[in-house]
């Protein structure tokens, strides 16, 4: 079975769990585990989905198939912010290839883009914060969101403001770290050893330059490293991931043999199958669509496939990643999710907290 069908499978039973414990989803579990659902009908994308989700958002998102589908992803979105207090939708949000370059358009090439797209209705005109769900099944990736696996705000409730129009939003998070290096190349499920060799290459040489302290710069490249290309977490969402993935990672490498106590009776193909399937099942799935940044504080992480060096790394409140966004004049533009390491504990919000001056809280105009 292809790891794609472990996952769903995970998800499957994460979703009947749920509904039999509490009769219904929120609709952050809910987006957070259909990923690859499929859907003939676009508004199907979300109406689908209602007879699982709770009784508030059932009675704010009537079913309607005379609806725009740009006014009904907006209408969800803005639901789901004013009635779980959260922001984890933005975890949702993925830039098309043929979309992400358009993130760096000034405001007037924007409108003419979007413009355009009305035309030909060939995509969703929708602002960058709202997900646009009826994106083709084989364009979407598995999110690195997963309820109650990361905190990066601590669990402090969303702190957002809509503009008229509901075109824009207004965040308040703290902007904790920006983008140093970006790993050009894209991560291999039919080499993962020569892509992890790359990666760790550009790991150390980029830790050389940004972390001083030698015993430090030894820990992120032994632990750190691996953790975040997994999003230190397993497929079914347990986090940290195992220690023992460690011993995984650097046989994926081929640094070391598979342990001679690991089933010993087996052929040594089957035995490295088997011991590194379920680290590769959860790397494949983080790194699908992603790739490897530093950031200017030394530390690791994985993000969106257009994001370019200098981008903003900032910790929204009532969201439970970091979020990577991209300022254009007096305005933001999100670009997606992220994890990075030693960010999606907290840690963002005790840096705020302990030096407000360094890290102070702002106000973030998001379209």
């Amino acid at each position: 079975m292809r790891a794609s069908g472990m996952g769903i499978i995970c998800d499957m039973v994460a979703i009947r769990n749920c509904v039999q414990a509490d009769g219904h989803l929120s609709w952050s579990r809910l987006m957070g585990t259909t990923t690859r659902r499929k859907f003939t009908e676009p508004l199907d994308s979300v109406y689908a989905l209602l007879g699982l989700a709770s009784p508030e958002m059932r009675e704010a998102i009537p079913i309607d198939y005379s609806a725009s589908i740009d006014r009904l992803y907006v209408d969800v979105a803005t639901a789901w912010v004013a009635i779980e207090r959260n922001l984890n939708l933005l975890s949702c949000v993925q830039h098309l290839e043929n979309s992400a370059s358009e993130l760096s358009l000034d405001d007037a090439q924007w409108q003419m883009v979007q413009a355009a797209r009305m035309v030909q209705q060939s995509m969703r005109v929708l602002p960058s914060w709202v997900p646009d769900w009826s994106q083709p099944d084989k364009q979407r990736h598995r999110l690195l969101y997963r309820e109650n696996t990361y905190h990066a705000s601590l669990g402090k409730k969303a702190e957002v403001a809509f503009c008229k129009g509901r075109t824009s939003i207004t965040a308040s998070g703290v902007h904790v770290d920006s983008v140093a290096v970006v790993f050009d190349a894209r991560y291999d499920t039919s080499k993962v050893k020569k892509s992890l060799q790359e990666l760790e290459f550009v790991a150390s040489a980029a830790s050389s330059i940004l972390i001083d302290d030698d015993a430090m710069r030894r820990k992120v490249l032994d632990d750190d490293f691996w953790r975040t290309l997994v999003g230190n977490r397993t497929e079914s969402g347990e986090s940290p991931a195992p220690d023992q993935w460690a011993v995984a990672f650097k046989v994926s490498k081929g640094e070391v043999p598979v342990p001679d106590h690991f089933q010993p009776e087996k052929e040594p193909v089957e035995r490295f199958a088997k011991f590194v399937i379920p680290l590769r099942t959860q790397l494949n799935d983080a790194m699908e669509g992603r790739r490897f940044f530093v950031t200017r504080r030394g530390l690791f992480g994985i993000g969106p496939c257009h994001m370019r060096r200098g981008d903003a790394i900032c910790v929204l409140f009532g969201a439970d990643l970091p979020m990577i966004l991209r300022q254009h004049d007096d305005h933001w533009r999100l670009l997606g999710e992220s994890y990075v390491h030693r960010l999606a504990s907290g840690e963002g919000v005790q840096l705020h907290l302990e030096r407000q001056e360094d890290f102070p809280k702002e106000e973030f105009v998001i379209r």
